[in-house]
């Protein structure tokens, strides 16, 4: 089968989110779509749901699984070296992906031949929607735009990425760290030619991460990076 998207879902204890995640992603209105989960040494039950998942879906969902947690970074590298699809999209696991997301997103990087393809979200716990990619920032890319980009920041899932610009530079996530997706973020702005934006909000971002560094009582200015994103 050809693949048009794979869709990395990195999974760490995320059974209470895990299964309406999973049911937005294998009803995905694009057909030729891979999802690949890398469940990364969780100790719930999310493997057990994902194997479920697996053997419903044998043809698009994939489960992988790291020797070590890796955090969300390594789990990613993990799906990046197995990926075989056109464009790739990232999701994480206690966030919602619209059932049309994957489809509206690579019929516009095809039809404008993009790098990146960007789309708008809504941010639950702020109820607000947003669409970090600006109309005057999209097309082709000169270093203002870069520069807008960069400094304007975004989010890795809200967007579709040729899959061919990440090998050619071999763009991988640091492990063991969060916010693992900024730098990854900014080398993909550095080096990819255009970008494209969608007006439309397809993602719905929960924030569960957040939640669970705060039971965790992690450093308290690490929650306070969070909390100006």
């Amino acid at each position: 089968m050809s693949v048009k998207v794979s869709v990395i879902i990195p999974v760490y204890n995320s059974e209470k989110t895990l299964v309406s995640c999973i049911g937005n992603l294998v009803h995905q209105t694009l057909t030729d779509i891979e999802l690949l989960f890398v469940n990364d040494c969780s100790i719930d039950n999310s493997l057990s749901i994902l194997k479920n998942c697996s053997s419903q879906f044998p043809d698009i969902v994939h489960v992988l699984s790291t020797q070590e947690n890796l955090g969300a970074g390594g789990a990613r590298n993990l799906a990046l070296e197995i990926a075989k699809s056109e464009y790739i999209g990232f999701v994480d696991s206690d966030d919602l992906a619209d059932t049309t997301m994957f489809e509206k997103l690579y019929q516009m990087a095809v039809s404008g031949n993009y790098d990146i393809v960007d789309c708008g979200f809504y941010y639950q716990s702020k109820d607000i929607s947003i669409l970090y990619t600006a109309d005057e920032d999209t097309h082709f890319l000169t270093d203002i735009k870069r520069n807008h980009l960069i400094c304007g920041g975004g989010y890795l899932w809200s967007k579709l990425i040729r899959r061919e610009l990440i090998e050619k530079y071999h763009l991988r996530f640091r492990e063991h760290v969060i916010l693992e997706d900024m730098d990854f973020l900014m080398y993909l702005f550095a080096v990819s030619s255009n970008i494209g934006n969608l007006h439309e909000v397809l993602y719905i971002y929960i924030k569960i991460l957040l939640l669970l560094l705060l039971k965790k009582k992690i450093w308290k200015s690490i929650v306070i990076i969070l909390c100006r994103l």
